[in-house]
């Protein structure tokens, strides 16, 4: 059992994918980028389900905090249609690079608002408990573990 507050997971999260990033962009071979991404979107979809099922509408529900939310769920959409251009964009391709790039600033761009001072990790920790982040944390921690389940047994 994790007593890691969410807060930490996802923070652990935003810095495994910066480095997936980093590598996925400066590799050269199509069979390493392919690997590399297939490992961010999986880590990506995992990430933004939990925050948008468990996460804001804790904070939509907060007036203080309505706005930042509504925002932060319009920044996943934007980067599931990146992941899903990728997706369909053979890695050897030029757009492939380009794309992971944008992708990459994007998530610099949506890490940044929410981790910084009054953003929505400072929000979430004004509305909920230590007790409430932890047990959020434990939830997040199973289901990213039963999630890697289903990756191994699917390979």
């Amino acid at each position: 059992m994790t007593s890691s507050s969410i807060i930490t997971l996802l923070k652990a999260d935003h810095k495994h994918v910066a480095s997936l990033l980093k590598d996925a962009i400066a590799a050269r071979k199509a069979t390493k980028r392919a690997d590399l991404f297939a490992e961010i979107k999986n880590e990506l979809v995992l990430h933004t389900r939990f925050e948008e099922t468990a996460i804001y509408p804790v904070l939509e529900a907060r007036k203080s905090s309505r706005g930042d939310a509504l925002e932060a769920e319009a920044e996943h959409a934007q980067i599931k249609h990146l992941l899903s251009e990728i997706a369909a964009t053979d890695p050897d391709d030029d757009r492939w690079k380009a794309r992971v790039t944008v992708l990459a600033e994007d998530i610099r761009h949506h890490v940044g608002e929410e981790e910084s001072a009054g953003g929505i990790f400072a929000e979430l920790r004004k509305a909920l408990s230590v007790e409430e982040l932890k047990e959020l944390g434990q939830r997040y921690a199973e289901e990213k573990g039963a999630r890697l389940t289903e990756v191994v047994q699917a390979n």
